[in-house]
């Protein structure tokens, strides 16, 4: 079982540092079963409000989310803000929404609820369950997900629950709003079959390099930020075979196959040359507006950036596609997570959080919350729903999460987890000189030490 630490220090380290990188059938309805009332839950009290015209309450819901209702210009919350608005009006409860900075979701929670003034229902992003877990920040939700009938559990992917049941207890805590996995974006114009493996990743990336026009094969996001271990770094050491984690919580990213995947990832800049020693020290941005204005023939990135790479010239003419991450000997697994719903620890109208669950994991919500946001939909049903017949990146998201797709390692500090492989990494990608299984060594060791 994983490590569990007081805490204490878990509030620290949250408080301190937490953030992110930071996507109908009618059997998710009201119907779907009745709220448990379970020996040990939450005793129920509902916030309550009195309406104009003062003879009547209302139930009140506080919901905490990233979206501000105000900006019209956000596509995504707009779509976000109408999902609110129709569950407001098919189930008579009331949102009070919280708008939170995105990298402080998890922060506020853990804080909020400590001190026992928590909202209801919280945006949360699933790879940092472990520790909010641990923070004892959350409440499980396995009673009310056995409400649900089997036809509807088994319309979850796979994929949604192991991204939302805890290594530590074995409990779910979040459904995910929807699921965001990577893959290899490229520019049709510079080349005609994506790779499958490094080596393939190699010959292509030097066709369509042209360092006299600035132009470079492959472009990934290596710089300093735990993001970019998520992003584009961990596909390459699981395809070596190698791990970040072990499920006693130990980093176990000091191995001969993290050496490997480092070592071929610097040499994409030393050695051939197809990618810009830019990747190294550039944050996330400036690699996706190379690859937008057609000086980076490929990269790597999620489902989430459908709709700004669609904005871009050779998208509109039809010329952007999607394939697998490039692995070793084949494609690559890789990181598949989402924004999640979670209910904290000291919630006062748990039930209410669980009726918003219900109405927003319908099928017709998932769609409309996934061609807004870029994610996948949890419920299977969407993936052939007639929403998505003209969309054939979306396809492939959809198979590229099932096939390809899995969690990150478990980490109870996730961000410092990866931080040390981030700080390890670039002490190679920065000298290639380095001795990378000394660095590696030395911060396997800090971290565990540590922690």
């Amino acid at each position: 079982m994983m490590r569990v630490k007081k805490l204490g220090l878990i509030l620290f380290v949250l408080i301190l540092s937490i953030s992110l990188v930071a996507c109908s059938s009618n059997g998710g309805n009201n119907s779907s079963g009745e709220t448990p009332q379970k020996e040990g839950s939450p005793q129920k009290e509902e916030s309550s409000k009195k309406s104009e015209s003062g003879d009547k309450t209302e139930r009140v819901l506080k919901l905490a989310h990233y979206i501000d209702p105000a900006n019209k210009d956000d596509v995504y919350g707009v779509a976000m803000t109408e999902i609110i608005q129709q569950f407001e009006a098919e189930t008579g409860i009331k949102v009070d929404l919280e708008t939170l900075p995105w990298d402080q979701m998890e922060s506020k929670l853990v804080i909020s609820n400590a001190a026992g003034e928590t909202v209801d229902l919280s945006w949360v992003s699933s790879q940092k369950l472990a520790s909010l877990v641990n923070a004892g920040a959350l409440r499980p939700i396995d009673d009310f997900v056995a409400t649900y009938d089997k036809k509807i559990m088994d319309d979850f992917s796979e994929l949604e629950d192991k991204a939302t049941v805890s290594e530590l207890d074995g409990k779910k805590y979040l459904y995910l709003a929807s699921m965001h996995t990577r893959m290899l974006w490229y520019n049709k114009e510079l080349v005609n079959t994506p790779p499958q493996t490094w080596a393939e990743l190699v010959e292509i990336g030097k066709q369509a390099t042209d360092k006299s026009k600035g132009q470079y094969g492959f472009g990934f996001w290596g710089s300093k930020h735990y993001g970019s271990i998520e992003v584009a770094i961990s596909p390459f050491i699981w395809s070596a075979g190698g791990t970040i984690s072990n499920k006693d919580g130990e980093v176990t990213f000091n191995s001969p196959e993290t050496v490997e995947a480092l070592q071929f990832v610097g040499d994409l800049v030393h050695k051939h040359g197809i990618s810009p020693e830019s990747v190294f020290t550039s944050d996330s941005a400036e690699i996706d507006n190379a690859f937008k204005a057609g000086n980076i023939a490929m990269v790597i990135n999620g489902s989430y950036m459908y709709d700004r790479f669609m904005e871009t010239e050779f998208a509109k003419a039809g010329n952007i596609g999607v394939a697998p991450i490039p692995g070793k000997n084949g494609p690559a697994p890789n990181f598949i997570n989402g924004w999640g719903m979670a209910i904290p620890k000291n919630a006062k109208n748990p039930e209410l959080a669980w009726e918003f669950m219900k109405f927003f994991n319908q099928t017709e919500i998932q769609i409309k919350h996934s061609l807004a946001e870029g994610g996948i939909p949890t419920r299977k049903s969407a993936w052939t729903d007639k929403a998505f017949e003209d969309k054939p990146l979306h396809q492939f998201f959809f198979k590229n999460a099932e096939e390809n797709g899995r969690p990150m390692d478990p980490l109870v500090y996730y961000q410092e987890g990866l931080e040390a492989l981030n700080i390890a990494a670039l002490g190679y990608f920065l000298d290639a000189k380095a001795n990378v299984k000394q660095l590696l060594d030395d911060q396997a060791k800090m971290f565990n030490d540590k922690y």
